[in-house]
């Protein structure tokens, strides 16, 4: 690889409501080096926004989301033909 190629950079959306755990999730992502790029939502409604503003290669859903869960999130995404991996935790 040359100088001038440049890493891929994986977006990975990252749903999830508890302020102590979106911390720790932000801690383990900037360990990992500039490989990831994190886009944190805290509600399913604010993911199907961002999804449907841009583009994501990963998802990871809390299960629990104060306005819907992250089952009924994986179910719109997947209706709006998100095909990209999506994770529930």
């Amino acid at each position: 690889m040359t100088g001038k190629e440049k890493k891929k950079m994986y977006q990975v959306l990252i749903v999830e409501d508890s302020p102590d755990q979106l911390d720790l999730i932000r801690i383990e992502f900037e360990r990992t080096g500039r490989k990831f790029r994190p886009v944190f939502a805290s509600t399913g409604e604010e993911c199907l926004r961002l999804s449907a503003e841009g583009s994501f290669d990963a998802y990871i859903l809390d299960y629990k989301l104060p306005d819907m869960s992250g089952v009924e999130v994986l179910r719109r995404l997947k209706e709006a033909g998100v095909q990209e991996p999506i994770v529930i935790v």
